[in-house]
């Protein structure tokens, strides 16, 4: 048997642990979740949807897809939140604590963040970044 065909049996023999090893990879634990996902698209300089219906109680999940050329973020401040989690990668971030939630990312990139909201209200969604909500970008949060 020759070097070549040693590789391609080995390569053969370990192929199945390679691409259990490359799913797990793929998903990082940080990632994995149960919540339901709010998908809203961020772009120059609109939120899409502008208005996002949220149950009180369970935890959800906001994702933001950055359509525009430009950064984006979205986030709520002075919110009754608990189990804040967030993306942490160059792409996307988020972040948060007790009374607010934000998540962050660049272009044609996804960002998210998981909470859980502990009372009923409607709160304002906002971009961050200079100028973008003077310039329209935002929302508004109702939690049901």
């Amino acid at each position: 048997m020759n070097r070549r065909s040693t590789f391609r049996m080995g390569v053969v023999l370990l192929a199945p642990f390679g691409v259990a090893c490359a799913s797990a990879a793929t998903a990082p634990a940080n990632q994995q979740s149960i919540a339901p996902a709010i998908s809203v698209r961020a772009t120059d300089f609109a939120f899409t949807p502008s208005t996002v219906r949220v149950p009180v109680g369970k935890p959800v999940r906001i994702q933001i897809t950055d359509g525009g050329i430009v950064e984006h973020d979205l986030r709520v401040d002075l919110i009754p939140v608990t189990g804040v989690r967030a993306s942490e990668h160059e792409a996307g971030s988020g972040h948060g604590g007790p009374m607010q939630v934000m998540t962050h990312t660049l272009p044609g990139k996804t960002g998210w963040v998981e909470f859980t909201l502990t009372k009923t209200g409607t709160f304002d969604m906002v971009c961050t970044i200079t100028g973008h909500k003077d310039a329209g970008m935002k929302g508004t949060l109702i939690i049901e």
